[in-house]
């Protein structure tokens, strides 16, 4: 990369980790197709590099509001979603595969906005994560289904109920791609040159939560997740 290419990289993670460390996901769905325009070998191993730091910073930050009895039922939906969505990628197509998922989550948020909420249950939040381990997979956007479960909920407790999901989510992937060769030293040294601008998006999301915990954090939650559904869904189409 030249120069100014690491400069623009730096400044997308930086709102990456704003927008995550806000509003408790949406790093992937700002950052991911920025970084693919910049360099393919940013995403996913130096992007999940910068995931850990911004989860881990938004978890320490919220963790006395984390929703443990939601985080261990949406766990136990991740993993069978994941293996699910990996079976799914070695049989489907992805244009199909991101369609799908693109339109569940845009008719989710309809629904939301009629004002209509999921209740969280073991089994809801069992699905969520379910469908975020799957969406993750096949997509690189798993954090709407988790979200839009949450929405309802104070801004601390989405903040760090997501963030402690998708922490150990993040290091699940890592894990996975070091074993297949796809998370090898210059993408774990990349990603920890990503550090310092996660803990400037860090520091302007600390100035934006406030704002958010007035009563925006669930219009901002429908809006990334829009967003999400709309990158994947014209990524699949294109």
């Amino acid at each position: 990369m030249s120069p100014a290419e690491v400069v623009v990289a730096l400044v997308v993670v930086a709102a990456g980790a704003c927008v995550q460390g806000a509003a408790g996901f949406g790093q992937s769905i700002v950052a991911a197709p920025l970084l693919l325009l910049i360099d393919e070998r940013l995403v996913p191993g130096p992007l999940l590099v910068a995931a850990m730091a911004i989860t881990g910073l938004t978890v320490w930050r919220e963790r006395r509001h984390v929703d443990l009895g939601g985080f261990r039922w949406a766990f136990t939906g991740r993993i069978p979603g994941m293996i699910v969505g990996a079976l799914a990628l070695a049989a489907l197509s992805s244009r199909g595969l991101g369609v799908t998922l693109a339109v569940i989550v845009l008719g989710a948020v309809a629904v939301s906005t009629l004002g209509v909420t999921v209740r969280r249950t073991p089994a809801t939040s069992i699905a969520a994560g379910f469908a975020s381990g799957f969406g993750a997979t096949t997509t690189s956007i798993g954090g709407p289904p988790m979200a839009l479960l949450y929405q309802d909920a104070s801004g601390p407790s989405l903040r760090g109920t997501l963030a402690g999901f998708f922490a150990v989510g993040n290091l699940l992937s890592m894990v996975t791609l070091t074993v297949v060769g796809e998370l090898g030293s210059w993408e774990l040294f990349t990603g920890l040159l990503f550090v310092p601008a996660v803990f400037a998006g860090f520091r302007l999301s600390v100035l934006v939560t406030p704002v958010l915990d007035r009563g925006y954090t669930r219009p901002v939650v429908l809006t990334v997740s829009v967003a999400g559904a709309l990158g994947v869904l014209l990524r699949a189409l294109s």
